[in-house]
């Protein structure tokens, strides 16, 4: 198997803000910014807050996960991930 193969993967990408000085536009492109080539074909974002767990995109971003792989259990998967620090 070549590496062109072996590296074939489904992009996935989840940022998340809290407050109403962060926004989605900055983590989204805090995410592409860190990985350039991104081409994310799910890409999941949340505004909620850091105190609850229970976030919607999160749920679906696990559901989709879980399809993925029960329809394809060798698939191989690359998730981003950018939760907001303090200061954005």
């Amino acid at each position: 198997m070549t590496d062109a193969v072996e590296n074939q993967y489904i992009e996935m990408a989840y940022a998340r803000v809290s407050s109403k000085n962060q926004t989605l536009a900055r983590q989204e492109a805090s995410i592409l910014n860190a990985v350039p080539d991104l081409k994310a074909k799910y890409f999941y974002e949340d505004k909620w807050t850091g105190k609850e767990f229970d976030r919607p995109e999160y749920g679906r971003l696990k559901e989709k996960v879980e399809e993925l792989t029960e329809v394809n259990p060798n698939i191989n998967l690359r998730l981003t991930v950018r939760y907001p620090e303090e200061e954005d």
